[in-house]
């Protein structure tokens, strides 16, 4: 049966911009009940909610200042003691730096995975919980190969294999937290005009300007419009590519033990 977004409170990380506030505004027009936005940047944050709230009505955007590489314990429980209860979670806060493979890991993986489990824990009904939805945003770079950004591209690997793996069935069945996956195609961001900045710095930047031009580019609201279809009717494991503004099902290999 398909799933209503109608009165659910969504948690959307780096969602003062970009996908992840098209995300939230989304959402917001299919009448979640409350939205809550974290970014590392509070004064864009700030900005952002208050837009939001002008133009949806006030109090449905609230705003938490986090760092997920962090602050997710903490932030997470401010949350939870305030609105009581989260029903959606969409990691979708990211970052370029091929100059760090630290930094990478530590917000695209490590804030991923920690937030997501910080639900998951919260929402299982095995002890507990409602059950809900996690929503990774991962990447095309999380399954093809060309080479640029092998640090961001290795970053997406993981989280594909993680919402995968969390996701599994035998999990969905065990807990109801249901945990799916986007990978978005080429998109009109400042995320990815960083890619091109720190390419250019190096890797192959004359390479890198011709792929450009090739590629099939789409924008923000293709990303958010997959969020919303997906939610609606995925099931727990699967990844989902949009580019060009085209949903299909990313069909990648399935696990070695066909039963357990």
């Amino acid at each position: 049966m398909e799933k209503d977004l109608k009165n659910k409170i969504v948690v959307v990380t780096g969602a003062s911009r970009g996908i992840g506030l098209s995300i939230v505004e989304a959402f917001l027009l299919e009448q979640v009940k409350k939205a809550i936005i974290l970014d590392i940047n509070s004064d864009a944050g700030i900005n952002t909610t208050k837009q939001l709230n002008s133009k949806f009505g006030e109090g449905k955007v609230d705003f938490f200042q986090c760092d997920i590489s962090v602050d997710v314990d903490t932030v997470f429980d401010k949350i939870v003691q305030k609105y009581k209860t989260i029903d959606i979670l969409v990691n979708n806060a990211g970052t370029v730096n091929e100059n760090s493979i630290r930094q990478t890991m530590n917000v695209n993986v490590v804030g991923t995975v920690d937030l997501t489990m910080k639900f998951w824990n919260y929402a299982r009904k095995d002890k507990g919980g409602s059950g809900g939805t996690v929503i990774n945003i991962a990447s095309v770079s999380g399954f093809r190969v060309d080479p640029f950004s092998p640090f961001y591209k290795a970053s997406k690997y993981a989280v594909i294999g993680f919402t995968r793996t969390i996701g599994h069935t035998v999990n969905y069945q065990q807990t109801a937290v249901r945990v799916i996956g986007i990978c978005p195609g080429y998109t009109k961001t400042n995320m990815g005009n960083n890619i091109s900045l720190h390419e250019s710095r190096i890797f192959h930047a004359p390479i890198l300007e011709k792929f450009k031009k090739k590629a099939i580019w789409q924008e923000v609201d293709a990303v958010s419009k997959a969020a919303v279809e997906i939610f609606k009717k995925a099931d727990s494991g699967t990844m989902w590519l949009i580019e060009g503004g085209v949903l299909n099902e990313l069909l990648v290999p399935s696990e070695w033990i066909s039963e357990v």
